[in-house]
């Protein structure tokens, strides 16, 4: 039999492992690596919201279908970031 996990379960693994203190100490060994990281990926990610905006506001798309196109753009940066060589 398979036993679920409750809400305040969940709740109370996330307030153990998520402490503060811990976090903050985890990203500082990290920092030096992430933020290079990050930025590169918000820039990749703020240029495909570039190349797609003008297709959907040339045929008129707006708003709940706009977000969707938007999101299945993100859905194949995704995957192309993933993906390597010829596949990509």
């Amino acid at each position: 039999m398979t036993i679920y996990r409750s809400g305040q379960d969940r709740y109370a693994k996330y307030s153990a492992k998520y402490v503060p203190a811990t976090v903050g100490a985890r990203f500082e060994q990290v920092a030096n690596v992430a933020l290079p990281r990050a930025q590169q990926g918000l820039i990749t990610w703020a240029g495909v919201q570039d190349l797609v905006r003008p297709i959907l506001d040339k045929y008129g798309v707006a708003g709940p279908d706009r977000a969707k196109y938007l999101g299945f753009a993100n859905k194949l940066l995704k995957h192309i970031n993933r993906a390597s060589g010829e596949a990509a």
